[in-house]
């Protein structure tokens, strides 16, 4: 992940281990990583999912969650 890349969190496959990203990936420490179905069947809609701990929906919200800031949070 290029170092100057403006970014607040990165998404990850839901086939990746992120153990395994943070020993491979340079910079992904940087970054709140998420991961969703992103499906392409029916069947993988909703394998995988990430909460969003926020105060209302919106992209502000979703920003202060990957930066945990002001008590919000995300879980993977």
């Amino acid at each position: 992940i290029p170092p100057d890349l403006d970014l607040d969190g990165v998404e990850m496959s839901r086939h990746a281990k992120l153990a395994e990203a943070r020993n491979t990936v340079d910079g992904i420490d940087n970054y709140c990583c998420i991961t969703n179905s992103d499906a392409h069947f029916l069947d993988d809609i909703g394998v995988v999912s990430t909460v969003f701990y926020m105060a209302e929906p919106t992209l502000a919200e979703i920003r202060k969650s990957l930066l945990q800031q002001d008590g919000r949070r995300i879980l993977i």
